[in-house]
């Protein structure tokens, strides 16, 4: 499948073509040292031929990528089978067994026996109480910086609350909002 070209590949296309029909019409007699009519074309075909080279190149990649991942397809559902008879096999011979069971890897269809590592339980204890003070909206960009924290978020419908930690936070003093507020040394 081809590449989509970028802008800048269609925009020198198009410039390339623009002089090649300049120079087959009012420059056809025209030459320069090593650039004429001629050379361009000459070149013109070879990155035409180039092109189609890599696209045909590309298709053919892609078609082989499609093929092998059959294949492995095929080969990893023929491999379940063979381990299941050769389980079946070996089912009284734990030496063999084992050596079955290690050749075989994990098994996409049995259930994961490891247990997974659990998050710490969040609490439900409500979230401390935050003094407010309402900032003076009417201040202006020079007003002075103040720190402020947050102390909770509420949670969504739903969801447990919990409290996150605490993190300064530096705002200048011209939004309302309700946080604690500290002068900034």
């Amino acid at each position: 499948m081809p590449r989509p070209k970028s802008q800048l590949a269609l925009d020198q296309e198009a410039s390339v073509k623009s002089l090649l029909e300049l120079f087959e019409g009012p420059l056809r007699d025209v030459a320069f040292p090593g650039v004429d009519g001629r050379i361009l074309a000459v070149l013109s075909a070879q990155v035409t031929q180039a092109t189609n080279a890599v696209e045909a190149a590309s298709t053919a990649l892609a078609e082989a990528h499609a093929t092998l991942e059959q294949h492995k397809r095929e080969l990893a559902a023929k491999a379940q089978v063979a381990v299941a008879y050769a389980r079946v096999f070996a089912a009284d011979n734990p030496p063999l067994l084992s050596q079955i069971e290690s050749a075989a890897g994990p098994d996409p269809l049995r259930p994961n026996t490891r247990t997974p590592k659990r998050k710490a339980p969040i609490s439900a204890a409500p979230p401390a109480p935050v003094e407010s003070a309402p900032i003076d909206a009417t201040a202006g960009p020079e007003a002075p910086l103040v720190e402020a924290s947050v102390a909770h978020v509420d949670a969504p419908p739903g969801e447990a609350a919990h409290p996150p930690k605490e993190r300064p936070l530096r705002k200048r003093a011209d939004r309302t909002a309700s946080v604690e507020l500290a002068p900034v040394d």
